[in-house]
This record gives C-alpha cells, structure tokens and sequence, in this order.
C-alpha cells in the first residue's frame, strides 16, 4: 500500500473509506468472536 501526500479530495475520501471499513471488519469479527 502506497501512500501519496496530496490535497485530491478523491484520494482522501479512498483513504477514509478504506479505514471505515476496515474499522468494520475489525469489529465485526471480533464481535463474532465472542
């Protein structure tokens, strides 16, 4: 995963979208882990 350092509203919605689901993911499993 490469990172560029800039202002372009598409990268850093992608990069948002990418945390929040991988938020998501995390939790999900861990609740299924109970």
């Amino acid at each position: 995963m490469f990172y560029t350092v800039s202002l372009n509203p598409l990268s850093i919605y992608t990069d948002i979208s990418y945390i929040q689901n991988i938020m998501y993911l995390s939790s999900h499993v861990s609740l299924h882990n109970f």
